[in-house]
């Protein structure tokens, strides 16, 4: 019996993507540590929000969990070890959490157990810019990360294990 080529090439193709995959999806094996960073916006009664009216509090929540099987530790270079971007429509940042807070310089060690999963939440009192005036209605994004010596900070905003992804945000009038 013949079978047609794109038959052959689809099986091809699903076993060479299952080839690499064992049975424990969180084991970091070799690569060191994995890790899975999200950043969500909550309002004051804790409720996820995609949108807040203008002047708002509201707190900025970074989850990150450890993927590993093995406990992992992270090196801080002061005591922020969070922090977050909100980005307007022309792409401009506008806020940056930790230009309004000071920190200690002290290097400071982050520590995960296995698997676990830990929230980092960052008080953004009156939706106020980095002049702390109240950002006006519009379209935003947000995004966080972990303070770790691995991450670069503002200066590079691609996602990455310590880093979240762009999320959108409203404020409304």
């Amino acid at each position: 019996m013949q079978y047609p080529r794109s038959l052959i090439l689809l099986i091809s193709l699903l076993a060479l993507g299952l080839g690499g995959c064992d049975d424990d999806d969180n084991d970091a094996g070799s690569e060191g540590p994995r890790f899975v960073t999200e950043v969500h916006v909550e309002n004051t009664a804790g409720e996820r929000v995609d949108s807040l009216p203008i002047g708002q509090d509201a707190v900025v929540v970074l989850t990150v969990r450890n993927r590993s099987t093995e406990a992992q530790s992270l090196t801080s270079s002061d005591a922020r070890t969070r922090d977050f971007v909100v980005l307007d429509d022309a792409e401009e940042a506008v806020r940056v959490w930790s230009t309004r807070h000071g920190f200690d310089q002290a290097v400071r060690e982050v520590e995960f157990e296995p698997l676990e999963t830990r929230r980092f939440d960052m008080e953004w009192e009156g939706l106020l810019d980095d002049d702390g005036q109240p950002l006006p209605v519009g379209q935003y994004e947000i995004q966080g990360w972990l303070s770790v010596e691995e991450e670069d900070g503002i200066d590079d905003l691609s996602p990455g294990q310590f880093r979240s992804t762009l999320q959108p945000f409203a404020i409304e009038g």
